[in-house]
């Protein structure tokens, strides 16, 4: 269908009397459309522009067959300030409006839209010149395929650019979590390095860790009550701090995360790798466990994030149960000299005092790294908006309780009195074993580690599957949006899983290059990467906890509460500037510590280079963030906010990059490479409501 194009300024009013009915769509189009009789507004369609089309007739592409006319479409009245105006022939054939206000649930399109919307706000619909070449063509597949969206269950996937909705629990986020923390490789591995700062204080330390955490918790909880997508931190931010924060804050997210996913699979690979060798007679290099990680978890990842996460669940439960045997053993047994009450005090002989805790808690914060990753899952879980709050906030809470017990147990088991030698013993954790259980029982310690650091693995790789495939979702780059490609059979993101094993391969290779295949020294640049990973996530937690205060104040006004939404925040806030700056103060990072630092501070200073150069081009940041946040579509039931949805919209295609004043989403039956549009996105807002 092709049709004249014209040029129409639309002005909106409040009081205002005047009618221009605007006619887009084709014989397809599901809407209930009554007309309504509205002051003075004449609506001259009844010769030419009925619309009878029933919503029962989804999948008919020839429901329109009663109808007297060629050219049937919806019919949406816009007010003007022109008293007992009649516009008998300004038929103005714009898809865009239909599809903003055409709505799964019915939606009345005859309503008038700017009932009750203030004065002086405009929309302006500019179409330069006319093309011939059909502009705005509207087929019958094309609104078929509105239909389908309308009906089909979130599960389907049509489009080969969506995950599997609806089909995690809140059990499945909280193991997510709860494995992205590995409480059991906080026991295990980071243990000693708290214990050689903060003394017999360790349990004290990471209490007062555990406060920075659940504060950084609510924060995570405040905004996934009112936003659910893969995006997580990124589009936090930029609804709280707008698109350039946000954008800043989505860059640091890739370096901190994509950081500490080598790290985790160096861990992993480095801890199999010493497992073994101590067994057996095999020095076993840690690149043959590294590559098994790599492919296994991806493979899985690529088959469903729901069989991963049981399998994780399944891994914390028999690693869990394995340390409790171990520390209620030792702390019944007495360690070493006695039980220790004041371990969990920031007094005694023994403890690091004051600044040995401060620097403590710079790696209590990296042992809880990872209990924000539940955020992520936003598009794929059921009631989003309830049990991602909840596993985030009881993932800290559960493990937080349990390393608490477990680091008491190892104070205990190596004594108060020497707990700074410890750095002397080789896995300590396994020699108390062997020491106070069985040696047996210290290879089942053996295999718990294991089991941990292959949960860590699992959570950061899917983790980053999620941001990555968001990344793909922004729709700013052809090769970027390749990133969005999910599997069409298992609904997950393949290209995405794709990019990151690759990337994780070339790096791990890269490091089995320069420092050798064995783990003499790959416990090293494990202890590197753990360092440089953790800043940019600190300095995420920061910002996240700033931009939830002018989130909820302007946005959510009527859930405003000072303590919740400014009190605690800031606290927060404060408390992980503290931790930031223990990295750099007393002790001042040597080298290569400042080497790396140096580096890190040069790949933020280009991500800011990159802001700049987007910024530049008006509207393309607002689109990023708009596409990221709502996965690429939007639906009733997977809407950014709680406002009311706007039904089902493809924002993925056909952007006019070249002379549009704003990026303005349209469907997938509108090609403008010549036009330009401009519209107010309040207008489009409040005509929905």
């Amino acid at each position: 269908m092709s049709g004249r194009i014209v040029s129409k300024d639309a002005v909106k009013s409040n009081n205002g009397k005047r009618t221009t009915t605007l006619n887009s769509g084709d014989n397809n189009n599901n809407n209930n459309n009554n007309n309504n009789n509205n002051n003075n507004n004449n609506n001259n369609n009844n010769n030419n522009n009925n619309n009878n089309n029933n919503n029962n007739n989804n999948n008919n592409n020839n429901n329109n067959n009663n109808n007297n006319n060629n050219d049937n479409h919806n019919n949406i009245n816009i007010n003007y300030n022109d008293n007992n105006y009649n516009d008998n022939n300004e038929n103005i054939k714009v898809p865009l409006l239909s599809s903003f206000i055409n709505n799964s649930n019915n939606y009345n399109n005859n309503n008038n839209i700017n009932k009750n919307n203030n004065n002086n706000n405009k929309m302006v619909f500019k179409i330069e010149e006319e093309d011939n070449s059909d502009i705005f063509p509207s087929t019958n597949e094309d609104n078929n395929n509105n239909n389908n969206n309308n009906n089909n269950n979130n599960n389907n996937n049509n489009n080969g650019k969506e995950l599997k909705k609806n089909t995690l629990g809140l059990i499945h986020c909280i193991a997510f979590s709860i494995g992205g923390v590995g409480p059991t490789t906080g026991i295990l591995f980071v243990f000693p390095q708290i214990a050689m700062v903060a003394g017999s204080s360790v349990p004290f330390t990471l209490m007062i860790a555990t406060l920075c955490c659940l504060s950084m918790s609510s924060t995570i909880s405040t905004f996934g009550r009112y936003i659910s997508t893969s995006s997580s931190f990124y589009s936090y931010v930029s609804e709280g701090l707008g698109k350039e924060m946000g954008f800043l804050t989505g860059w640091l997210m890739i370096i901190g995360y994509l950081t500490l996913s080598v790290q985790t699979v160096i861990q992993f690979s480095s801890t199999t790798a010493d497992v073994i060798s101590r067994n057996t007679d095999f020095h076993c290099p840690w690149i043959i466990a590294a590559a098994f990680v790599i492919l296994f978890i991806s493979a899985l990842a690529y088959v469903g994030i729901n069989p991963a996460l049981k399998l994780s669940l399944i891994l914390v439960i028999g690693e869990t149960l394995v340390i409790l045997v171990f520390t209620l053993i030792v702390v019944i047994k007495g360690g070493d000299q006695g039980n220790y009450p004041l371990a969990l005090t920031p007094v005694g002989d023994y403890s690091g005092g004051v600044s040995g805790i401060a620097r403590g808690l710079v790696y209590c914060v990296l042992v809880f790294i990872g209990f924000e990753v539940a955020a992520t899952l936003g598009a794929e879980t059921r009631n989003p908006k309830k049990n991602i709050p909840v596993a985030v906030v009881g993932s800290v809470v559960l493990t937080s309780a349990w390393m608490v017990w477990a680091m008491y147990a190892m104070v205990v088991a190596i004594g108060a009195s020497n707990i700074f030698i410890i750095s002397s013993i080789n896995s300590p954790a396994e020699t108390f074993a062997r020491k106070y259980v069985s040696y047996w029982f210290s290879i089942l310690v053996d295999l718990a580690g294991i089991s941990s650091t292959f949960n860590v693995c699992t959570s950061a790789f899917n983790n980053l599957f999620r941001i990555l495939y968001s990344i793909g979702k922004s729709d700013c780059n052809s090769v970027v949006n390749k990133l969005a490609i999910t599997s069409k059979r298992f609904q997950t993101p393949m290209a995405a899983i794709i990019a990151f094993s690759t990337f994780v391969s070339l790096s791990l290779a890269i490091v089995a290059s320069v420092w050798g295949i064995y783990t003499n020294n790959s416990w090293r640049i494990y202890g590197y990467l753990s360092y440089i990973g953790t800043i940019p996530l600190i300095l995420i937690f920061i910002i996240t906890n700033i931009a939830v205060i002018p989130y909820v104040k302007l946005k959510q006004p009527q859930d405003y509460q000072v303590f919740y939404h400014l009190i605690l925040p800031l606290i927060s806030a404060i408390l992980f500037s503290a931790v930031l700056v223990g990295n750099f103060y007393p002790d001042v990072p040597q080298k290569p510590y400042s080497y790396l630092l140096i580096a890190l501070g040069a790949l933020i200073l280009i991500g800011i280079i990159i802001m700049f150069i987007l910024r530049s081009k008006k509207g393309l940041l607002e689109k990023m963030s708009f596409m990221i946040a709502h996965d690429g579509t939007t639906t009733s039931s997977n809407s950014i906010t709680n406002r009311s949805a706007s039904g089902p919209i493809d924002f993925n295609k056909h952007y006019n990059h070249d002379d549009i004043t704003e990026y303005i989403p349209t469907t997938s039956s509108i090609n403008t490479p010549k036009n330009n549009f401009i519209y107010d996105e309040n207008f489009i807002d409040k005509s929905i409501k």
